[in-house]
């Protein structure tokens, strides 16, 4: 039963973060089509390496013929911060089993970085809801980027600013 609550009171933690991440995956499944990407490249990117900084980034790069070292280093400078929000989260979760820390830890962005940090500093939170949150915003990226991918072909080039989606996420992060 306790399972079945977590889920619940993640999820509902979750869904803000999910809703954000729909425009901006689909934007950036936009824009990794119109740089070549096919939908499932667009799909695997976002399950490998899952942080849309560094998507945008590697999709602009390989847009303007950037070396396969130049994107992979780059993009692996931007997700350095992970591994501190990750380390920092980490304190909370003492004495859990590695492999669903691992989970946890692929799951971390900055968004529900802050969910999970201002949860479990109030106290009642773990690290069952901490995954819901991680996973649900994943699931939320991953589609919205592949439907923005197949989306991609139907959209004129500069329609409406969608270049500039992951600079409005981050203004609304302020």
């Amino acid at each position: 039963m306790r399972q079945n609550n977590d889920v619940r009171i993640g999820a509902s933690a979750a869904w803000p973060i999910c809703l954000g991440y729909i425009p901006i995956g689909f934007a950036f499944g936009v824009l990794a089509r119109k740089a070549g990407l096919t939908p499932l490249q667009i799909g695997m990117m976002s399950v490998f390496v899952f942080a849309g900084s560094s998507q945008f980034i590697a999709v602009s790069m390989l847009a303007d013929g950037a070396s396969a070292i130049a994107i992979i280093l780059t993009t692996f400078m931007v997700n350095l911060r992970h591994l501190l929000m990750s380390s920092a989260l980490a304190v909370f979760f003492k004495g859990e089993d590695r492999k669903r820390l691992s989970l946890f830890a692929y799951g971390v962005t900055d968004e529900s970085f802050a969910v999970n940090l201002a949860r479990l500093r109030d106290g009642d939170w773990n690290l069952n809801r901490s995954l819901v949150v991680n996973q649900m915003a994943n699931a939320a990226w991953i589609a919205s980027t592949v439907i923005g991918g197949l989306g991609g072909q139907f959209i004129p080039e500069k329609a409406f600013g969608i270049d500039y989606a992951l600079i409005a996420m981050f203004i609304c992060l302020l």
